[in-house]
């Protein structure tokens, strides 16, 4: 399954890094981007599959699909459920107080 998993990300990583160089995109939609990058790495990491995000989120099994393979770009509040169903949170920090690292 790891391998498996390293495949899947391997190749949604491509599309990821097609969104962050897209200019049509915008910086906020890059954002959301980045987000959802960093919580399917935690999933994996946590070694829990979609449906287990699923059953917790209480979204769809299309949505986290389309969302793991960076096939669309997600809202906020999908990001928010599926945080919450990795036991995360999102928080706001203001960009002020974190540049230089």
């Amino acid at each position: 399954m790891e391998h498996s998993s390293a495949k899947v990300m391997s190749r949604n990583f491509a599309r990821y890094y097609e969104i962050l160089e897209n200019e049509m995109v915008s910086n906020e939609q890059k954002q959301l981007t980045k987000m959802a990058y960093i919580l399917v790495n935690k999933r994996i990491e946590k070694n829990m599959n979609q449906d287990e995000i699923v059953k917790r989120s209480g979204l769809s099994k299309s949505v986290v699909s389309r969302m793991e393979s960076f096939n669309t770009i997600p809202s906020s509040i999908t990001l928010v459920k599926y945080a919450s169903a990795l036991g995360m949170e999102l928080i706001l920090v203001d960009s002020e107080s974190i540049k230089g690292f």
